[in-house]
């Protein structure tokens, strides 16, 4: 309700983000025959065709054998074995995000004129200390504005410094004056302008028994909203000058017949600025999440490399595999020594 509810402004922005990718792959497993897809020449006599395994029963054939196996051209059937898994990435992502807008210095501008004497005036520097508690939560600036018709003066707030004399002392002015705010507004307006203000919100407390903004003055009003000034107000009663009100880009009443009226107005300022908190927490808490998953991610393809890298141990299979391989050897070496024997 007072200032910007979620914190941005329309300016978006390009944002680069990370964000992990699932998707299937199949791989090759070492070891694990399952599925003939073909032939091939090697030395696996596990896998050896049978007219190859054949010639050993042939003497005239046996030699070409034992050639053909040390030399890996023996004619073997071709396995192969996938498993399909989840493989995780990590990919750069471009998103268009509001700008995060800063939030400005907090006015508050007072009616102490004529019209306001007595019970209106007890209630809007009543709710002014009720504003002033809201907005020293969030730790904006404040600067309070007490005007009339050409009278005016101004009391600041920074930060959480607050002199609670020097800030009672002040609201107990009062200029009982006629209700002009084109005085206000021109001093607002010009301090609106400066760099410092840059960004600041008002807030305008009065029964706007008043005249209607001038031409000039809305121009100049219309100018700052573009630049994320923004204007609101606080009926105190229930007869304002309807016209007075088409500046503010929030309205609030407050009708001093209602008991609940206060609390309700301190209450919707409270939410607003909970909420806008409760915002922050969220996307910290978000970013803490997605960070720890990217972590996680990376953490496990780092393990992952260091496994591909580490020499893979043989299985039973390959170790048989072996073992025949040196039983032929020494098969051949024995008739090899016969032959020279003879």
């Amino acid at each position: 309700m007072l200032g910007r509810l979620n914190g941005e402004d329309d300016k978006m922005e390009i944002n680069i983000t990370e964000q992990i990718v699932t998707y299937p792959e199949e791989v090759k497993l070492p070891y694990n025959p399952e599925e003939i897809v073909g032939l091939t020449m090697s030395k696996d006599l596990e896998h050896v065709l049978p007219m190859e395994m054949a010639m050993l029963f042939d003497e005239d054939f046996e030699s070409i054998f034992f050639k053909k196996f040390v030399e890996g051209q023996l004619t073997t059937f071709l396995f192969e074995s996938k498993e399909t898994i989840i493989e995780h990435d990590i990919e750069e992502v471009e998103y268009d995000a509001p700008i995060p807008l800063e939030q400005g210095k907090f006015i508050i501008g007072i009616d102490t004129s004529g019209s306001m004497e007595g019970a209106g005036e007890y209630i809007a520097k009543a709710l002014s200390l009720a504003v002033v508690k809201v907005a020293l939560k969030e730790f904006r600036d404040i600067v309070i504005v007490n005007f009339a018709s050409r009278d005016i003066s101004e009391f600041e707030i920074t930060g959480r410094n607050l002199d609670i004399n020097g800030f009672l002392e002040f609201l107990a002015k009062s200029f009982y004056g006629k209700t002009n705010a084109e005085t206000a507004f021109d001093r607002i307006i010009k301090k609106m302008h400066t760099e410092s203000y840059k960004r600041a919100d008002l807030l305008m407390i009065s029964d706007f028994m008043m005249d209607s903004a001038s031409n000039q003055t809305r121009a100049r009003i219309a100018d700052l909203k573009d630049n994320y000034n923004r204007f609101h107000s606080l009926v105190v009663g229930t007869m304002p000058n309807i016209d007075s009100q088409d500046v503010f880009d929030n309205v609030m009443y407050y009708d001093p017949n209602d008991p609940y009226a206060t609390q309700q107005i301190v209450k919707s300022l409270n939410d607003t600025l909970r909420d806008l908190r409760e915002l922050k927490d969220e996307e910290v808490e978000y970013r803490e999440k997605q960070i720890k998953e990217l972590n996680a991610v990376r953490d496990k393809k780092r393990a992952r490399k260091v496994i591909d890298e580490k020499e893979v141990k043989p299985s039973k299979k390959a170790e048989l595999k072996k073992r025949k391989e040196k039983e032929l050897m020494e098969r051949r070496a024995a008739l090899e020594g016969l032959l020279d024997g003879e």
